[in-house]
């Protein structure tokens, strides 16, 4: 489906494709999302990661729209565009 079609039939969601680099790729299972625009971005981060199978505790994602990491508290409505919103997802493995 276009965006236009997404949005005339969800008006109340935003189209989201989750873009993922390559250690991650395999390990998505859902990559195209209907996100509420009346959550935070957190709140999409964690749909977004329960979706990513065989993550350790010791890796890290970063989410990234137009290449800007951005801040868990920011409202999707603030994100939402007249596209697809592309959310990128990079891997980093942490020790602690």
């Amino acid at each position: 489906m276009s965006y236009q079609d997404l949005s005339a039939r969800y008006p109340e969601y935003i189209p989201a494709i989750v873009l993922a680099d390559k250690d991650i790729e395999p390990f998505i299972k859902k990559k195209k999302y209907l996100i509420p625009r009346d959550i935070n971005f957190g709140s999409a981060m964690i749909s977004i990661r329960k979706n990513i199978v065989a993550m350790k505790s010791s890796d890290a994602l970063i989410y990234m729209v137009d290449n800007r990491i951005i801040s868990p508290n920011i409202m999707m409505r603030e994100l939402a565009r007249k596209d697809f919103l592309y959310i990128k997802i990079i891997k980093e493995s942490v020790f602690g």
